[in-house]
């Protein structure tokens, strides 16, 4: 299936285990190095490093848009593909996932943007944060070039986290943004 420097997919049917477990001792008797196995139920691409690998038991791992939110460069609105996982593996409804969830961070987009940002003609900094609101809004834009911050239509600044959930979440654009996951992934819904 795929390929890279410590890694191979391979899909087999289950009548060909035998023959793919010869191949591999073979391998490793030759190159005098061991392999360690990982099944999958399956395997989602969005690109060669950008996957979701669920497992038998329905746990999953992933990697770029798939990977666990944490100290990402730009991480963007990690709710999407946390959803998309959980509707996969089984356990949740991506719709339902996206609307029971009340933490903020889940549904930011951030921003480093180099030389400043504008938002609603003031300097809100380097680094922002928003979520996609109900309301219009103007796109983020950057101080030196004016050119838009991508993905920041209908955007509401929060670099700092409002005391409470908001109410104008677009549950609407996060759906849709799933339903485009999914598509990219070649998940017929």
């Amino acid at each position: 299936v795929s390929a890279n420097t410590d890694g191979i997919v391979c899909k087999y049917a289950d009548e060909s285990r035998s023959s793919f477990d010869l191949v591999i001792s073979k391998w490793q008797a030759l190159t005098d190095l061991i392999l360690e196995e990982t099944e999958y139920s399956g395997l989602y691409n969005e690109s060669v490093n950008s996957y979701l690998a669920v497992k038998p038991d329905g746990t999953y791992k992933g990697k770029a848009a798939f990977a666990s939110p944490g100290l990402q460069k730009n991480p963007q609105a990690p709710i999407v593909a946390y959803a998309v996982a959980e509707h996969i593996a089984g356990r949740d409804h991506y719709v339902h996932t996206i609307k029971q969830c009340t933490d903020l961070s889940q549904f930011c987009y951030l921003r480093r943007v180099t030389g400043g940002c504008e938002y609603d003609m003031e300097d809100v900094g380097k680094t922002v944060r928003w979520y996609i609101g109900r309301d219009f809004r103007l796109p983020f834009m950057y101080l030196k070039s004016g050119n838009n911050v991508p993905g920041s239509m209908n955007g509401v600044l929060c670099n700092l986290f409002p005391e409470e959930f908001p109410e104008d979440i677009n549950y609407t654009y996060y759906i849709k943004e799933c339903r485009d996951l999914f598509e990219s992934i070649g998940v017929k819904l």
